[in-house]
């Protein structure tokens, strides 16, 4: 069904407003495929740290949108770890292979944590309130692609936000928030 009919015209205005602007439909139609099939993709990478290519082999699970960019989320087999990864940064897909063997390697990382004056409405993919409090405080349980976007999250909420379990998230925010602290208290 078509809602509307635009010329050529404005299909370019809107294509260059949108987050695909720089990504080919087939790229993230294959992605997409990819994630279902659970491939293993070989690729050159271009990061952002280091400013040079490099080969990643990951482990694709799932294309997600974030800040109006585009990522690919999966298990990196060099880091032993989840990664999401913009994939405006992937240059070239070299390989992709099925092994179905390597589906249960990407777990995300779950936190449990208590919000104080939250909306509901600020809930995003993957959280889900488990418990509403009498001080109207909730508890959220929270599903996030890696340990670093996990503690990005508890730390957007500031001081309205408490970590309640894994140990390891309290731990990882904790040291972020003494890191900042050295930053302000010294610069």
């Amino acid at each position: 069904r078509v809602l509307f009919r635009s010329s050529p015209e404005q299909k370019e205005m809107l294509y260059g407003i949108s987050v695909l602007k720089n990504i080919k439909l087939d790229d993230i139609k294959n992605y997409i495929k990819d994630c279902n099939l659970h491939n293993t993709l070989t690729f050159i990478y271009k990061s952002p740290a280091k400013n040079e290519n490099s080969h990643k082999q990951i482990l694709a699970q799932k294309l997600k949108m974030v800040n109006d960019k585009i990522y690919l989320c999966g298990y990196d087999y060099d880091k032993k770890e989840n990664v999401m990864l913009p994939v405006k940064r992937i240059k070239r897909i070299i390989s992709r292979t099925n092994d179905n063997t390597s589906i249960n390697k990407y777990t995300p990382v779950e936190v449990e944590f208590k919000l104080a004056n939250f909306n509901a409405a600020g809930i995003v993919e993957g959280e889900q309130i488990v418990q509403t409090n009498t001080d109207a405080s909730q508890i959220i349980r929270g599903s996030y692609a890696n340990e670093f976007f996990a503690v990005q999250r508890m730390l957007a909420f500031g001081d309205a936000c408490t970590v309640i379990r894994p140990e390891s998230i309290k731990q990882k925010v904790i040291e972020k928030l003494l890191a900042m602290r050295e930053v302000y208290k010294n610069g």
